[in-house]
Parts: C-alpha cells; structure tokens; sequence
C-alpha cells in the first residue's frame, strides 16, 4: 500500500510518497512549519504541498509525525507513557 508519510516541524514541512514495498518515491519540502500557521492552514499547507500526490489516489493515507500534534499545531495529541502495546497507541 502506497501512503504519505509527513515531518510538520516548527519551522519546516517535509513530506515523503512512499510505495508499496517501503521505496521513496517522491519527496517535498516547504519552510511552512507549525509557528507559521498561527493556528489555521494546515489543510490547505498539505494540499498545496501533496495535492498531485492525492490526486493519484483517493484514498491516501497520510501519516503526520512532529510538532503538527503539538498544542500549536493541527490536532494536539495526549503524550503515551513507553512502553507500550499497539493497540495503547492507537488511543
């Protein structure tokens, strides 16, 4: 399965296609990190930055990692206590 995997940093974006088989097959970079969203953008930061990508395929998944789950960033996510089991995660 093909999927986007995303590195939206505080001061930078990065972004990586990756194949079936774990292959990068296309790679962007932008300066649009979190603290230059104040708050709002992000949709249209990742459209314009995978939008080609998407286009491709409708059901896409995108894996976001970084400062984006922060509190200044798309959607805050709770922290985890480590270890823990796969299914912990996903909570």
């Amino acid at each position: 399965m093909r999927f986007i995997a995303v590195d939206w940093g505080s001061s930078s974006f990065r972004a990586w296609l990756i194949d079936h088989s774990g292959e990068i097959i296309a790679r962007v970079d932008t300066p649009q990190g979190v603290f230059s969203h104040a708050g709002a953008g992000f949709e249209q930061t990742l459209e314009q930055a995978c939008g080609e990508w998407l286009k491709q395929e409708n059901q896409l998944p995108v894996i976001m990692a970084g400062m984006i789950g922060s509190r200044s960033g798309w959607q805050e996510t709770n922290y985890k206590t480590c270890p823990l089991k796969a299914d912990e995660l996903a909570d």
